[in-house]
C-alpha cells in the first residue's frame, strides 16, 4: 500500500474511533451503522427536552409561535457528534421535522434546520 493509501486509511480509522467512542450504546443500537438508515424511535423525555431547548430558534426560523410543540419520534445520525432528526407535532394535524446537533462533549444542543408540511405517518429523513 502506498504512503498516500496508508494516510487515508489512518484518517478513516480515526474518524470511526472518535465516532464510536462518543456515541452512547443507546444511540448505536438504534443506528443502522454510522450514518445509515434506521427505524424511528418514540420520543422520550430527553428528546422532548432537546426539542424544547431549540424551540425559540425554530419559531424564529418559521416566523411562528407554537402553542403545541410535542416531540413524537426521532432518528439519529452519528457524525462528529449526533444529529437528531425529530418529528414535532405543532397542531392537531401539523408536523415539522427539526434537526438538532448534540456534540459528544455534551454541550447545549444546537438547532441545525427545519422542514415543514410533514405528516404523522411520513418518514423522517436526513437533511
Amino acid at each position: 500500500m502506498s504512503v498516500r493509501g496508508q494516510y487515508w486509511l489512518i484518517i478513516v480509522l480515526v474518524i470511526c474511533i472518535i465516532s464510536w467512542r462518543g456515541a452512547t450504546a443507546e444511540d448505536m443500537s438504534k443506528q443502522g451503522g454510522l450514518g445509515g438508515p434506521q427505524q424511528p424511535q418514540p420520543a422520550d423525555e430527553r428528546v422532548q427536552k432537546m426539542a424544547d431547548e431549540v424551540k425559540v430558534e425554530v419559531e424564529g426560523k418559521l416566523s411562528k409561535s407554537f402553542a403545541e410543540y410535542k416531540a413524537v419520534s426521532y432518528i439519529t445520525q452519528v457524525v462528529a457528534g449526533v444529529n437528531y432528526f425529530i418529528k414535532v407535532q405543532i397542531s392537531s394535524n401539523e408536523y415539522i421535522h427539526i434537526k438538532v446537533f448534540q456534540s459528544f462533549q455534551q454541550q447545549q444542543p444546537s438547532f441545525s434546520g427545519v422542514r415543514v408540511e410533514k405528516t404523522l405517518n411520513g418518514p423522517i429523513i436526513f437533511f
